[in-house]
């Protein structure tokens, strides 16, 4: 079952304990962010999306941030505290293609992809790892996934060393 599905949606949570909902949260200038992009804090304290393969990962964004918002608004960050965390999201590779998620992927590492407002579990990286597969759609949605579905989806959790550096 292969199908031409367009990734239109960043990763969710869908098990561990919910992030933690920064209420202090303030906006980069400028910035574009559509829910579901992983966050970093910039040193001033301010919330922008990570870039590709990002060896740091603080938070995600709950809600979309238009650019025409000014630096400092509150915006809505959830904090990821915990490996115990689990997000589900679609597979890409190095070069932004979709890429079918098989079981081989199972308990190994890879990066993040960024294209556009769309963040993808990067299959090409191994070097800038940040988080492990902990399964793929194919054994928890077999009615909707195998896999040779593009672009595949799985669950990850991110590395303790990831948020080590964040705390």
């Amino acid at each position: 079952m292969s199908d031409s599905r367009t990734i239109k949606r960043n990763p969710w949570q869908v098990q561990g304990p919910p992030l933690t909902r920064d209420v202090k949260a303030q906006a980069q200038a400028s910035i574009d962010v559509k829910a579901g992009e992983f966050a970093v804090m910039d040193n001033a304290g301010q919330w922008g999306a990570i870039a590709t393969d990002a060896v740091l990962v603080q938070g995600q964004f709950l809600e979309d941030v238009e650019a025409s918002d000014a630096a400092g608004d509150i915006i809505n960050v959830g904090r990821i505290t915990s490996t115990e965390q689990v997000f589900e999201g679609f597979c890409s590779t190095d070069e932004s293609a979709d890429a079918a998620a098989t079981q081989a992927e199972v308990g190994q590492d890879f990066g993040i992809h960024v294209n556009s407002n769309y963040h993808t579990v990067n299959f090409g990286e191994e070097s800038n790892v940040c988080c492990v597969v902990t399964d793929i759609a194919a054994n928890y949605e077999p009615e909707q996934n195998t896999t040779s579905t593009s672009p595949g989806k799985c669950r990850f959790r991110f590395k303790q060393a990831i948020l080590d550096a964040s705390a």
